[in-house]
């Protein structure tokens, strides 16, 4: 136990900068569930809190994309926080600007039609709202405080792969097990990995980070090419082949005879 605590506060210690990156991009993602969650009313973060089924799957996802840090030496472990960071806000931003218009968020097949966005300048911009530019104040502040205190200390080499892979392995564990969601709220990972009727609730099972790497996920999946076997073929023969057939008119026909009839169709 006492080589596990050792181990912690040297992690700490000589990786704050990582430590505060991974924490204020979390809260940026409750801050983002707070204002979609609420219907962009208020911000009520602790009522977000309790919408969250595995805080340690949000965690893992942030790690994931911010652990190749431990590899970098000198001033480009910083930089690749900041430059991560950066990337991450405007991911988050472009979500809330979606939403607003949408109530959805950005993904795969949306991004592929912004051609659609020609000549819609005006609506773009009625989405931007002042103070959006706040999110990205975290990366103002860990930058100045990197700059006057930090300058990150560097331990030695096999402490900074021993912390990558511990790190990793750690995340990757609770992303395929989020064992919070099961001991605390009794919830299968199959309900968290899912797409479910509303964005709302999906986004807030898998973090605004594992949302997108789970729509690209399932993007790459329907695009693959579809192997029907022989009996796949039979059975979709076998199902054309009954609708084939038209049965008689039944006590539906004739039914609005000599009468104005209106159809709306709606997409």
């Amino acid at each position: 136990m006492k080589i596990l605590n050792d181990f912690i506060k040297t992690f700490i210690k000589t990786n704050k900068l990582f430590v505060l990156t991974v924490l204020f991009v979390f809260l940026k993602s409750l801050v983002l569930l707070s204002y979609v969650i609420t219907d962009a009313k208020s911000f009520a973060i602790f009522y977000t809190i309790g919408c969250i089924p595995s805080y340690l799957l949000y965690f893992s996802f942030i790690v994931i994309l911010f652990s190749l840090y431990f590899m970098l030496k000198g001033k480009a472990k910083a930089y690749y926080l900041f430059i991560m960071n950066f990337i991450l806000s405007i991911l988050f931003l472009i979500d809330i600007w979606y939403f607003r218009g949408f109530g959805n968020f950005v993904s795969v097949h949306s991004i592929k039609q912004t051609g659609n966005l020609y000549n819609l300048s005006d609506s773009v911009f009625s989405l931007i709202k002042f103070y959006d530019v706040l999110i990205f104040a975290d990366i103002f502040f860990l930058y100045r405080k990197y700059r006057k205190e930090y300058h990150i200390k560097i331990k030695e080499k096999s402490f900074q792969i021993r912390s990558f892979a511990l790190s990793l392995s750690l995340a990757i564990l609770f992303i395929v097990t989020p064992v919070d969601a099961k001991l605390i709220f009794n919830i299968k990972k199959e309900s968290i990995y899912q797409m479910t009727y509303s964005p709302k609730v999906t986004i807030s099972n898998l973090s605004p980070i594992g949302y997108h790497i789970f729509d690209v996920y399932n993007y790459i999946k329907e695009c693959m090419p579809i192997e029907l076997t022989e009996q796949d073929k039979l059975e979709i023969k076998d199902w054309y082949s009954k609708k084939e057939k038209i049965t008689d008119n039944n006590e539906y026909f004739g039914l609005f005879k000599n009468k104005n009839v209106i159809y709306i169709q709606v997409e």
